[in-house]
């Protein structure tokens, strides 16, 4: 038998011996420690009414307790079998977490999260599911019962309209699926030691007033002399400045020359990271090159000629280069005469008609000179 909460029951009786009144007394969900319920008497019929608080249980026993006339009183068997209360339905839900897109990994699968919906009551149980857009009514005899969302957004959801067999109960709480996005923007491509590096990042999504945001730098070297891609991780810890994130270059990061696809280029790719709640951002746009310092430049490509004004190469060879490099130089003295160029090397022609000698006077980068 299964009675609800605030509901009446009848229980037929005979007696034997002079009694003054009667009572029903319902047990503990134990099956034990007797208490005195609400009854009224008709005829031969005991109507008692189950305690709205009473809780939900499967092993409740009646009985009744007579008084009698002379005093004292006697008690009869309770019931052979347990009774199944179904108390008042209540349900909370819960289950704050957070979700990590990332745009960059399109193949990766973004983990489902679990919201908890825990009841009170015997089920089976109904209600609605919010997410604050729409409602789903779903119907369960799990207890507690587990729901997987994957919302596009930052989600609050909340239940609402819940029942059971006796009636109408009530909800609480809510959780929050924070959804979380990092991504990198476009970035300089050259920086050098002791400078602050710039990247312009977007954030979507709640972090804790404890984050702190990184940035990974990935250094590759796309062909080195075994023609085998290969990279390593360095971080450094941002500050934010609107929406950008700051670093400044250390004096012991390694070099890289910000080149790609030659056979001595290394550059860094560069993400945003965040530690509350933990989560990798989008690889930035740009490859960039971290040098030590003002660049070094020397001129190579001595030669004879015989016939004058014959075209003949020189080349501009440079070391610690940090983007363009401009080079002045004199030609037998005479000058300044400058040449810009991005990279370690730059040939150019010349078609002296007399002995001519070209002198480096000057170079400087974004580095110094």
């Amino acid at each position: 038998t299964s009675l609800c909460a605030g509901s009446n029951f009848n229980v037929p009786f005979l007696s034997d011996g002079s009694f003054s009144s009667f009572v029903l007394q319902l047990s503990d969900a134990n099956g034990i420690n007797f208490v005195d319920i609400t009854t009224s008497t008709s005829g031969n019929i005991l109507t008692g009414t189950i305690p709205l608080s009473l809780p939900a249980g499967t092993n409740y026993r009646i009985r009744i307790k007579g008084t009698l006339t002379v005093g004292g009183t006697h008690y009869s068997l309770p019931n052979l079998f347990g009774l199944t209360v179904k108390g008042s339905v209540t349900a909370s839900i819960s289950g704050n977490d957070y979700l990590v897109k990332n745009s960059n990994f399109l193949s990766f699968i973004v983990p489902d999260k679990e919201l908890r919906i825990d009841f009170t009551g015997i089920g089976p149980y109904a209600f609605q599911l919010s997410d604050g857009t729409s409602n789903t009514v779903i119907s369960t005899n799990s207890n507690p019962h587990f729901i997987k969302v994957n919302p596009a957004v930052s989600t609050t959801y909340t239940i609402s309209n819940l029942s059971n067999e006796c009636g109408a109960g009530t909800t609480s709480g809510s959780a929050t699926i924070n959804v979380i996005q990092l991504t990198a923007g476009i970035f300089s491509n050259d920086v050098c030691y002791g400078q602050v590096l710039s990247v312009p990042f977007t954030q979507v999504g709640t972090f804790s007033p404890s984050n702190q945001f990184f940035l990974d730098f990935q250094f590759i070297r796309p062909y080195n002399n075994t023609l085998a891609f290969s990279y390593n991780f360095r971080s450094l810890p941002a500050t934010v400045s609107g929406n950008n994130l700051l670093v400044t270059i250390p004096n012991d990061f390694p070099l890289a020359n910000g080149t790609f696809l030659l056979s001595n280029s290394s550059y860094y790719r560069i993400r945003v990271r965040s530690t509350a709640p933990v989560a990798l951002g989008s690889w930035g746009t740009g490859n960039l090159g971290v040098y030590p310092g003002a660049p070094s430049v020397k001129i190579l490509g001595s030669t004879n000629i015989t016939t004058p004004g014959t075209f003949t190469s020189l080349t501009l060879v440079g070391s610690n280069v940090a983007g363009y490099t401009t080079v002045d130089y004199t030609i037998n003295g005479a000058g300044p005469n400058s040449l810009s160029f991005y990279g370690i090397e730059l040939p150019f022609t010349v078609n002296p008609s007399v002995t001519t000698t070209y002198t480096l006077t000057s170079v400087h980068s974004d580095c110094g000179t």
